[in-house]
């Protein structure tokens, strides 16, 4: 009985691999075949490699690292640049597929791609993903190990784009993430210095009420004390809020980020807190709900010199706008920030090409 079961089982695994092996080599027979300088390429079926070569899990990781970037010591920008990037996977893939069928890449440089690259970055991936859990359980991450293992992934990934030819939708990505950062460090220094002034100018005349009556004092003085605490108070509720929808934002999680973004810029005003929240509206999008959060961090900076934060407004309504079809409007925003950029970087500058590129595109579309 067992070996009749068995005999059945055995010959049913052969009529299935002869199924699949005629289905593969009908499947075969169906691909066109493309005659290229170093060979004939039998043509790529995107839908097929972008299963068998998925990345998706690797966005996740590195994207939830990044989320946790608080917990390392690592630089949170790697982790963002590499998260961004991992998003454009499909279309490095594409590139890769794309170029093979028009023979614009060699069999040798596909095969190097999907063989050698690919289970480097899914390696990587892997030892990433493990210290991910490890934090998220409450342990400490080995800072040593993450950062190598950041540093491989992040190379694999550049080098799988520039096989496929689309190195510039990286250089584009950190170029855009070092514009839209710029300044953004100092935002809680600027906030805590204008507290100090404040505070400075409270304790001022708290002394200068040192020869009132003692119930005047008492007044002043607890009235002094309250204006301190609520001073402090708003100044930490606007860095709590805007350090975790700039996190959650981030991580793409837009809609989740605005409501926190929203507190901040309640509480605290600043420029960036708007460039940041008009980046959510984007993400979602809703062009309408960016563009009023980008004017009014503009109109923050109206007639105030502050070119710093200007720049990266500028470009940010610049693009929604653009996106909203108003070129007009977004030729006009995006040569303000060209401008700024030239006088500030010069015109060879990664940041000062990009907005420059941006501009070429659009006034183009305004051509067309």
């Amino acid at each position: 009985m067992w070996f009749e079961s068995s005999s059945l089982r055995t010959r049913f695994t052969i009529a299935w691999s002869l199924l699949l092996l005629v289905a593969t080599g009908a499947a075969a027979q169906e691909r066109k075949k493309i005659s290229c300088p170093d060979g004939d390429h039998l043509e790529i079926d995107l839908k097929q490699i972008s299963i068998q070569y998925d990345a998706s899990s690797f966005g996740v990781t590195v994207s939830s690292l990044g989320f946790l970037g608080a917990r390392l010591e690592v630089a949170p920008k790697q982790l963002q640049e590499a998260a961004a990037a991992t998003q454009q996977w499909d279309l490095f893939l594409k590139g890769l597929a794309t170029g093979y069928n028009n023979c614009a890449i060699t069999r040798q440089q596909y095969d190097d791609g999907l063989k050698r690259i690919y289970p480097k970055l899914k390696e990587d991936g892997a030892g990433l993903e493990e210290i991910r859990k490890a934090i998220s359980e409450g342990h400490k991450a080995d800072e040593k190990r993450l950062q190598s293992l950041l540093d491989s992934y992040y190379a694999s990934l550049r080098e799988f784009a520039r096989a496929s030819g689309r190195e510039d939708i990286i250089k584009h990505l950190e170029d855009l993430e070092e514009l839209i950062r710029s300044g953004e460090g100092e935002i809680l220094e600027q906030l805590k210095a204008d507290t100090k002034k404040i505070l400075v100018r409270i304790d001022e005349l708290d002394k200068g009420n040192a020869q009132a009556p003692p119930s005047a004092q008492a007044e002043v003085t607890t009235e002094v004390s309250e204006i301190r605490k609520s001073l402090l108070a708003k100044t930490a509720e606007a860095e709590a809020a805007y350090n975790k929808g700039n996190d959650l934002l981030n991580s793409y999680r837009s809609r989740e980020a605005i409501p926190y973004l929203q507190q901040a810029v309640a509480a605290a005003p600043l420029p960036d807190f708007y460039l940041a929240l008009g980046r959510a509206y984007e993400g979602l999008p809703d062009l309408g709900e960016a563009e009023k959060a980008l004017r009014a961090g503009l109109d923050l900076i109206n007639g105030k010199n502050d070119d710093k934060h200007e720049a990266p407004l500028a470009v940010a309504l610049g693009r929604v706008l653009q996106a909203k079809g108003d070129l007009e409007g977004a030729r006009t925003y995006t040569q303000r920030a060209l401008e700024i950029l030239e006088a500030t970087y010069g015109r060879d500058h990664p940041l000062t090409k990009n907005v420059a590129g941006s501009l070429k595109a659009i006034k183009q579309a305004m051509n067309k």
